[in-house]
């Protein structure tokens, strides 16, 4: 399922594609597929810093959608998977103290509990 990370991201977020990061992404590595890790990490994370930093009225279908994406990865029961979610993703977001309230309000329980024991182990996040 890990290898399918990628994919799942694309067809569940496919407004994603229409992103300078995703355009970035697919100019870097051009022939190869990055690993999840990256994909997640180069193009989810900032897009969801913008949109939070940023709200738009028109962005609340596609936030929903992201965020409940990122609880149906942190709650995997694969570990590969939900570190992608926890360590890229939220770690990703933690860093951005200016949407910190929104983010937390956003997330589903098991993301919250994890968002919550980041900040506690590393302090509130430095920028944004």
């Amino acid at each position: 399922m890990y290898d399918l990370l990628n994919d799942l991201l694309w067809r569940r977020l496919p407004w994603l594609t229409r992103q300078p990061e995703y355009a970035d992404l697919m100019e870097l590595w051009d022939d190869e597929e990055p690993g999840p890790h990256i994909a997640y990490g180069d193009v989810l994370v900032p897009v969801l810093v913008r949109m939070l930093s940023v709200p738009l009225p028109n962005n609340e279908g596609e936030l929903r959608e992201a965020f409940t994406l990122i609880e149906e990865i942190v709650a995997s029961n694969d570990e590969s998977i939900s570190a992608v979610g926890v360590t890229t993703v939220l770690e990703g977001l933690h860093g951005f103290r200016g949407i910190r309230e929104e983010v937390l309000r956003r997330l589903g329980p098991e993301s919250r509990n994890f968002a919550t024991r980041i900040e506690h182990d590393w302090g509130p996040g430095q920028s944004g």
